[in-house]
């Protein structure tokens, strides 16, 4: 359920536009909420469709750690590109 899930088009793309949230936050200039809602809505999207395709007997095991494990990744993501 991992590999299948975490390697997902919506738990990737979840995962990037997440990373470039934060990059837009971190060290956007000038006016980029426009830029973050887009990013916001789509990671709600992805969200839902992710939520929708773990199987029922898996959801709170898998997303108890969903979390954590999307955070190391873009942590990771800034430290490999900084």
């Amino acid at each position: 359920v991992w590999e299948q899930n975490l390697a997902s088009p919506q738990s990737q793309a979840l995962m990037k536009d997440l990373f470039w949230w934060f990059f837009a936050e971190k060290y956007g200039q000038g006016d980029h909420e426009a830029a973050q809602e887009k990013l916001f809505s789509r990671m709600a999207a992805n969200f839902v469709r992710l939520l929708t395709k773990v199987p029922q007997t898996h959801k709170d095991k898998f997303f108890d750690r969903f979390y954590h494990i999307i955070a190391l990744s873009v942590f990771v993501g800034f430290k490999v590109t900084l």
